[in-house]
């Protein structure tokens, strides 16, 4: 077993007043990490399932996931969905930007509406905005 620690620290300074951030939060229970770095264009490619047998592209679960945009000018579009469902949870990240998540669970409701059960991810796909970007994610898994 080992565990992941993840640090996210924010210094920003407004008309002289400095606003400063710092969270760390500890992914326990992982046994291994999956790093994979993807070019992807405007036509949507799946990046990650979970739920299989481990291979190429392919994880039993995850305890942790960070998705980092490489590119420097063009946008990234992450979209996770739900086995035998059309829910989906899609984030949009900006050039250079990153997302964190902490594991692998979603609430998704189809009419808008309040909180619904959070259900696993099984499969991840990416996109790029309107020219070629690159990622890189880590996904730490057991």
């Amino acid at each position: 077993m080992a565990s992941a620690t993840n640090t996210i620290t924010v210094g920003l300074t407004i008309d002289s007043v400095v606003y400063d951030m710092s969270n760390t939060f500890t992914t326990s229970s992982a046994t291994d990490a999956y790093i994979r770095r993807v070019n992807v264009d405007t036509t949507e490619i799946q990046i990650l399932q979970v739920g299989a047998t481990v291979a190429a592209g392919k994880i039993e679960s995850i305890r942790g996931l960070v998705i980092h945009n490489l590119s420097t000018k063009n946008t990234v579009r992450i979209r996770f969905t739900e086995t035998g469902s059309n829910q989906t949870a899609i984030f949009r990240i900006p050039p250079k930007g990153f997302h964190n998540f902490g594991n692998a669970q979603y609430s998704v409701n189809n009419t808008g509406g309040a909180f619904v059960a959070f259900v696993n991810v099984a499969s991840i796909y990416a996109s790029a905005e309107y020219d070629d970007a690159t990622i890189l994610f880590i996904a730490q898994h057991d």
